[in-house]
Parts: C-alpha cells; sequence; structure tokens
C-alpha cells in the first residue's frame, strides 16, 4: 500500500462543505491530496459545490514512471504485475481500491470486477470527487444520458420508442358519417307515421349541412350538433344509443382492409388511436372492437341529464385534430416523428402532416393531388365496401 495519507472520513467533509468557511475548505483540499493532479481535481469538484462554480487550477504533468503504472492499470493489469513495475509517487491500485469504496475505481479486467460507470465520462475525475464529496451514491451519467437531457430541456421530451397510428373514423375507417349515425338513433323508436314526414325534413336539413361542410369542417359540427339539443343524456340512454349506431351502421361498414391494417399495426407494436369528429361514446363500442388504446372526439356538454347541443371545447376538426393529437402525444410519450396517421378528407391535411408516416385513404380529389405531391401511401379501402348489409362486420 502507498505511503499517502487516507482520505479523510466522508462525514467530515460533507460537515466542511457545507459550511464554506475558507478554513475548512483549505483543510479539504489538502485531506484529499494523494497525488497533486488528483488534489488539484478533487479541490475543483469541491469549490464547485461550495461556491457555484468551477475552479481554475493549473495541471502538472505525471512523470514516466507514473505515466506507466496509469497505462497498466487502465488496460486491466493485474495487482502483480503493476507490483511490479518502477515506483512512483502515484497511487497503488490498492489505494484507488479503499478510496472509491473497493468498487468504483477495481481495474476492468480484475476477476470479479465490473467497470465502474463512471469511467464511461469524459469527465471521470471531477465526477468520482464530486460523488465522494457529497458522500452520496449518486449514479454516474453518461454522455448519451446527459445528450437526452439537454434535448428534453430544450426541444421537449425526448424519444420514448413509443409509437401510434391515429385513424380518422368516416370514411377512412368505414363508409360512415355522423348525420347518419344520428339518423338511425333518432329513427329507431320514432312512430311510422312521424317518419314520414321527419325523414324529408331532415333530409332537406342535411342539404344545408353538405353545403356548410364543403367550406368549413369545424362549422359543420358545430351547426350539426344542436340536433342533440334536449335528447336524454343518461348513461343507460347513451349506452343504448351507442349500442344501436355500432350494430345497425357502423359495423357492416368497416372496410375489411382497414381490419386487416390495424391488425398488422398492432402486431407492430403500435397503439391504435381513433381521431373523429363523431361523438365519444358513439365510437366506444367500435374503439373496443378494434382494440383502439385511445378515442379523441368531440364530447356534448350535458345538463340535467339532457344534451345542450353544445360541444364540450373545439370541434375535433381541421387543426383542431393535430393540436389533439400533439397534446396527447406529449402526455402518453409518443414520438410523432415515428408515429403514422390515416385519413382520407382534406380537412384531415393537419393531421397527416403532424407525423412522420401519413397515409391517405380513398382520398378526395384535392387530397389525393396532395398526396401525389408529397410522395404520401394512398390506400384504396373504400372499394371494398358493399353497403350496409356487406362489408366485413367486426368482432367485438
Amino acid at each position: 500500500a502507498s505511503s499517502t495519507p487516507a482520505p479523510a472520513p466522508m462525514n467530515n467533509v460533507v460537515e466542511a462543505t457545507g459550511d464554506g468557511n475558507e478554513s475548512r475548505l483549505q483543510a479539504i483540499k489538502q485531506s484529499l491530496g494523494w497525488l497533486d493532479v488528483a488534489k488539484e481535481k478533487v479541490a475543483g469538484a469541491v469549490d464547485f459545490a461550495v461556491n457555484g462554480k468551477p475552479k481554475e487550477y493549473e495541471t502538472t504533468a505525471l512523470d514516466s514512471d507514473a505515466q506507466r503504472w496509469i497505462d497498466a492499470w487502465s488496460s486491466g493489469a493485474s495487482k502483480e504485475d503493476l507490483a511490479k513495475l518502477p515506483k512512483s509517487k502515484s497511487p497503488s491500485l490498492a489505494d484507488i481500491e479503499d478510496a472509491a469504496d473497493n468498487s468504483s475505481w477495481m481495474a476492468p479486467s480484475a476477476v470479479g470486477a465490473k467497470p465502474s460507470p463512471t469511467m464511461q465520462t469524459c469527465d471521470e475525475d471531477d465526477q468520482a470527487a464530486m460523488e465522494s464529496v457529497l458522500n452520496r451514491g449518486v449514479a454516474a451519467c453518461d454522455v448519451d444520458e446527459v445528450d437526452k437531457n439537454l434535448a428534453f430541456a430544450e426541444f421537449g421530451a425526448p424519444s420514448t420508442g413509443k409509437r401510434a397510428a391515429f385513424f380518422d373514423l368516416d370514411g377512412t375507417l368505414c363508409a360512415s358519417n355522423v348525420v347518419s349515425q344520428y339518423a338511425v338513433a333518432k329513427l329507431a323508436n320514432m312512430p311510422a307515421w312521424l317518419k314520414l314526414f321527419w325523414v324529408p325534413f331532415y333530409a332537406c336539413k342535411c342539404l344545408v349541412y353538405l353545403i356548410v361542410d364543403k367550406f368549413s369542417r369545424t362549422a359543420f359540427n358545430n351547426m350539426f350538433f344542436g340536433d342533440f339539443a334536449g335528447v336524454d343524456a343518461s348513461g343507460k340512454a347513451k349506452a343504448e344509443m351507442a349500442r344501436l349506431v355500432y350494430d345497425e351502421y357502423t359495423s357492416p361498414r368497416v372496410f375489411p382492409a382497414a381490419v386487416e391494417a390495424i391488425a398488422g399495426l398492432r402486431r407492430d407494436g403500435y397503439d391504435v388511436v381513433l381521431v373523429t369528429g363523431s361523438v365519444d361514446f358513439v365510437v366506444e363500442p367500435l374503439a373496443k372492437a378494434i382494440g383502439a388504446s385511445h378515442v379523441i372526439a368531440n364530447a356534448l356538454e350535458e345538463k340535467d341529464e339532457k344534451f345542450t347541443g353544445k360541444l364540450v371545447g373545439p370541434a375535433v376538426a381541421d387543426d383542431e385534430k393535430r393540436v389533439r393529437i400533439e397534446a396527447y402525444a406529449r402526455g402518453a410519450g409518443y414520438d410523432l416523428s415515428r408515429c403514422a396517421a390515416y385519413g382520407d378528407s382534406y380537412s384531415d391535411l393537419p393531421m397527416l402532416e403532424c407525423v412522420g408516416d401519413p397515409r391517405v385513404v380513398s382520398p378526395q380529389n384535392s387530397l389525393r393531388i396532395k398526396a401525389q405531391k408529397e410522395g404520401w401511401p394512398v390506400l384504396e379501402w373504400g372499394a371494398e365496401t358493399t353497403g350496409e348489409n356487406g362489408g366485413a362486420p367486426v368482432a367485438a
């Protein structure tokens, strides 16, 4: 073992650093002086802990014997081989092991030894000194981890590897629309004589909706959901409406190719997220059937177990789809550059552009032109549906 003095007890070191007294600081520096260079580096770490800034110091070149010893030790030389080297003021392997609690500074090739994670940093001496001074079992942080922390601080959350596939519903997953969903539920318990008057009236109303939708999907949503004003909003009524719409309307219209694509995405580790202008509780049965992990949809305002005809928050359409997706991705830890999105309408463009893998499904002409220009895949799923009594019912 070297004749150099043993390190001061760590409890004394911590007590001294907390005081800020200059004389104690000098005593710490002297007690931690196994080697001139090491002492200076430890002193710099202590100054950093006490004063909040590193100490400026001059380095002293090692003598040739010391350098030879360090080179041999770092290459994994045994204790016996190190003992054969010319003596110098450099610390012996035993001193180093003692200084690091018999573990952190062991020779990499020693039997049973594990390379210290501290040795993986580019500033290993200072980090080891800081851990000793503070007397904490702080895990060493390698350079890659530092880079991740910087990325989080400056540019948002680092990639978690999680991926999601965001799907529009109407026209993308199935041949459906929110107006027909409402009509199916409305007509289910309507007397036959009333249907004779209501159907022609609502058909004319739908023409107005169609014109508005051509100009703004958001404006259409806000206008259309006024039809829900006064409708029963009890849990039982909502569950029955959702079941009826799924069984009688949505399920038979699901595109078979969409079912296959979703199954493949889930096998590849993607989470499936529905992003739709439909009402949240109405699409719940379909979401469960396809294994969706989350639904981003419109929510209706309720008062005294009746719908008011107003939406809770902005309509899920146009750029609001992008806003909702980005907010959800931040909270759930998705890297949107590694996510996919599927849409059929030009109003889905903001949603498609916010992911790294956009795909268009049986698109309208304007979106088809955009997809061809951008080189996005164009999927023709809609041609496979055969209407209400055809298609591929989704197993619940």
